[in-house]
């Protein structure tokens, strides 16, 4: 019996396919179900076809390469940990859902970007208020909503007005106000204008 070949390309790589994509590239393929075990019962581990969380409470004190080894889980060292902080071991997605998903609020949260270099430690609310900031649905701006009665007789009113107007330029109610032409010598109002 031949042995059938699914070809995954027109598949979009998930988050999770992200991470071990990242952990083969690290050389760190050995280390996937560990990093998961140990996420799953201290911490936090979740996957789904828009995000993937791993992380796992910590002492923000704690050197970056002893969380990445885990030697801070050692048992003689496990008893005096103060734990304060997430530790994001990998986060791809959504970044919102950590703070939705997270089973419960620690001060801090330590992140070494890809992997290298020192870790961050950022304090957790105002990490968590960035974030959602971010991602929060632009505010739209409220649109006036016309009064249909104002509307209408804003519209009567002009109309109305409109009309007076036109009858009293008509009625040469406006006569002394008739604009001369630029070479008249007379005034305007006619000749006999009398102030007092």
């Amino acid at each position: 019996m031949e042995k059938e070949v699914v070809d995954l390309a027109p598949h979009p790589i998930s988050p999770f396919g992200d991470f071990l994509a990242y952990m083969a590239e690290i050389d760190a393929a050995d280390w996937v179900w560990t990093i998961i075990d140990i996420c799953s019962r201290y911490g936090g581990f979740y996957a789904d076809e828009k995000r993937c969380l791993i992380a796992r409470p910590v002492d923000s004190r704690t050197s970056i390469d002893d969380l990445n080894g885990f030697y801070d889980l050692e048992p003689d060292r496990i008893e005096s940990m103060e734990v304060d902080a997430w530790f994001i071991l990998y986060a791809s997605g959504d970044l919102g859902a950590f703070f939705e998903l997270a089973p419960y609020d620690l001060p801090r949260l330590v992140w070494q970007r890809d992997g290298i270099g020192n870790a961050r430690v950022y304090d957790y609310h105002k990490f968590k208020s960035k974030i959602m900031s971010i991602l929060a649905p632009p505010k739209t701006p409220k649109t006036p909503v016309a009064d249909p009665t104002t509307e209408a007789s804003g519209i009567d009113q002009n109309a109305s007005r409109t009309a007076e107007l036109e009858r009293r330029r008509r009625a040469g109610f406006y006569s002394g106000f008739r604009k001369q032409s630029a070479d008249s010598t007379t005034p305007v109002g006619g000749d006999s204008q009398t102030v007092g």
